[in-house]
């Protein structure tokens, strides 16, 4: 078994404010990924719990005391705790607010489409949308994006997936990021010929100069001379 004192226990669970549910699903994955690098997943159910309401934190453990199990067993259960945190943390979700949220959420300006998509994905966490989730991860890609070239590209794709629309975006992204260097590179180009046109310019204009005839002995020369 690993030394579970080298590893750091996941955040404490925030069981309060306006995202219990999205904090409950992070703590989630976090615990998971500990009982894994713990070599905790042979330990008894008792211990698994014990760690486990060790990790929660203060706040969390208050509310775990207020829980009604069955029986006195149960508190000491790791699948009968992990179950009373799930129905309370989620059910203290006010799922339409959360769909609001969700609806409203559209791509920033110069917001990475990785970051928009990450962050509908985890809005989408509190609104239970179950069997129609990625659908409507998909709708909210398509009127949220901010470029209306690439919204253009999404409606006209017949039967279009998650995954189509998140390959079209991406892919779009990138063509545009590489088009504004190769433009960029062009502009820098024509301001360095431009540059370049002036000094040809100017020294002409000198030469022009040095070559002036001297009004005093009718000679080409310098006229500083």
């Amino acid at each position: 078994m690993a030394h579970v004192h080298n590893l750091r226990l996941p955040e404490p669970l925030r069981v309060s404010g306006s995202n219990i549910a999205d904090n409950w699903e992070r703590f989630l994955e976090q615990w998971n990924n500990y009982i894994v690098a713990a070599d905790l997943a042979d330990a008894s159910s008792e211990k698994q719990a014990a760690i486990f309401l060790n990790a929660v934190g203060t706040e969390a453990y208050d509310v775990y005391r207020t829980f009604d199990f069955e029986t006195a067993a149960d508190r000491k259960n790791i699948d009968k705790v992990v179950d009373q945190f799930k129905k309370f943390c989620i059910g203290a979700v006010n799922v339409t607010y959360e769909r609001y949220v969700f609806n409203r959420r559209v791509q920033y300006t110069n917001e990475r489409f990785d970051i928009f998509l990450g962050d509908l994905r985890r809005l989408a966490r509190s609104c239970q949308f179950a069997a129609v989730e990625d659908s409507l991860i998909r709708d909210r890609i398509v009127v949220g994006i901010s470029n209306d070239a690439t919204r253009h590209k999404l409606l006209q794709v017949r039967d279009l997936t998650l995954e189509k629309a998140v390959d079209i975006c991406k892919a779009s992204e990138a063509a545009a990021r590489q088009l504004k260097e190769m433009t960029g590179n062009d502009e820098v180009q024509a301001l360095a010929s431009k540059r370049y046109d002036r000094r040809r310019e100017s020294n002409n204009s000198t030469t022009i100069r040095k070559l002036l005839r001297c009004r005093y002995c009718n000679r080409k020369h310098d006229q500083r001379k």
